[in-house]
């Protein structure tokens, strides 16, 4: 009694699984149009509760998720050139005013 029901994205299990080996940081946003490109047109809320339900997601959020996102981020500020910086600062209105 009460079976629960199969999901839609069921048949795309191993798609998503593998879309988010090649890219961790993908947005459910993201995934979520990426299943649309194949067919499966289903809302956020729908891909959400599905990695959910199958331990990709944590509900709380996860301490590696956290390292995950901190060491991604000190990778792309390497990336950023000093010159690069300066600009965006000084077109930010931050940078002292020399004259």
């Amino acid at each position: 009694m009460g079976r629960q029901r199969k999901s839609v994205l069921d048949p795309h299990g191993d798609f998503i699984k593998e879309w988010i080996r090649q890219s961790p940081y993908l947005t459910l946003y993201a995934l979520k149009d990426k299943l649309a490109a194949r067919g499966a047109a289903v809302s956020y809320n729908a891909v959400r509760l599905s990695l959910r339900q199958n331990q990709v997601l944590d509900a709380r959020g996860s301490k590696r998720a956290i390292d995950d996102i901190s060491r991604h981020l000190g990778e792309l500020i390497q990336t950023i050139q000093p010159d690069e910086c300066k600009k965006c600062f000084a077109n930010a209105g931050y940078a002292s005013i020399k004259t």
